[in-house]
Order: C-alpha cells, then structure tokens, then sequence
C-alpha cells in the first residue's frame, strides 16, 4: 500500500533534509524570497509553473509532480541526506524510498575500527556510520545522522534489513527486490568526505558495481 504524499510535504522533507539554502534556491528559481518557507508549511501556494521549475534544484522528479512518474526523485548528483535523532529509521525518506520504488538497494557503510574511533571514542563495533542507497531510476542516495559523531544505527540495535523488514511488508512489495549489503569503510579520505558532507556520486556509486 502507498501513503500519499503531497507536494508540501515532499518539498518540506527535500528542503530541511538536505540542508538546502532556501533562499538560495529562490534565486535561482527567480521566485521572492521567503515563498518555499511558507509552501512547504502549506501557508501559501506556488504557482504550478515555479513548483516544477523549483523540484530539480530539490532533486524533485518533476514527473512524478505532474502524475507521470512514481518515483519522487531524480537526480544525476549524489543525493545526500541528513536524519536528525535516534531513531533515525522511523524517519520518511525510508518509507518514501520502498513505496515508491519496485526495487532498491541498500549498502550499510561500517567504518573500520581507526576510522570509528576518530569518529567516536564510543563506539561499538560493525556499528553503522552511513547508508548508501540505490533506487529503481539509479538515484543514489548518501545518509548520515545530522551529529556527524554519531552513528547510524549501533551494532546491538539490529541490521538494517531487520529494522526495514517492517515497512517493506506493510508496503505490500516483494522482498526478494529490496537488496541488503554491508560494506567496510577502509578508505580514510572516503571518510573524511562523508563526515564533512562533501562526498559525490563519483565517490561512492563503485559500492553499486561490485
């Protein structure tokens, strides 16, 4: 089953999750300023025109917007995502991603104990620092706690698949179509730029050729 979401919604979830400059982006969009914040709140309307002009620069798929598509994203960067708090798996982008895809892969990124603990001193180990996620137009998508020190999900709270199980089934999707890896951080300068939030597409999308 699919839970609708509105376009509010979605625009609100691209905007606060990806630490996008509104302002910015209003500039580029020529629209006045202050008209995304009170759109996504469900405040104000934009015109139909502006809202597909505004969605690529969100990593929007414009399509999806006008019922031609069933996937909300699309972009050809590295979509990259911040969850706040510690329940991170409650969060929408997870259930947005499995309902609205047929298919998806998700890689759990494990730092390697010297790496770990130059992101925490407390740390547990095989604990989850980041998520790499693959969807069925080849988005690729990098999450990562909104506190860079702390990790994802910890090795004692279970595996990714296990948490997700849940969503997955509720969504009525084949399991067998959602894909589970884990993959060892070893690179310290791919870590560095994941921890500084400066990592591309380039930088990861070799995790999804293996």
């Amino acid at each position: 089953m699919t839970v609708e979401i509105t376009t509010n919604e979605l625009f609100k979830l691209a905007i606060e999750n990806q630490d996008l400059n509104q302002s910015h982006i209003e500039k580029l969009a020529n629209i006045p300023k202050g008209t995304l914040s009170k759109f996504k709140e469900g405040t104000s309307a934009i015109t139909h025109q502006n809202i597909l002009k505004i969605a690529p620069y969100l990593s929007i798929n414009p399509l999806f917007l006008i019922r031609h598509a069933t996937n909300p994203f699309k972009s050809n960067e590295l979509i990259k995502i911040k969850v706040p708090g510690l329940f991170i798996l409650r969060h929408e982008i997870f259930e947005l991603i499995i309902n609205y895809n047929s298919k998806a892969e998700f890689i759990s990124l494990i730092p390697t104990q010297n790496i770990a603990q130059k992101i925490n001193r407390i740390f547990f180990p095989d604990s989850v620092y980041a998520l790499l996620m693959k969807d069925d137009l080849s988005n690729i998508f990098l999450i990562r706690n909104k506190l860079k020190s702390v990790f994802l999900i910890k090795q004692h709270e279970d595996t990714l698949q296990n948490l997700l199980l849940p969503i997955i089934e509720q969504s009525a999707k084949n399991k067998k179509n959602f894909i589970f890896r884990i993959e060892k951080i070893t690179d310290e300068n791919l870590y560095d730029a994941i921890y500084d939030w400066t990592a591309t597409k380039k930088d990861v999308e070799h995790f999804f050729k293996k």
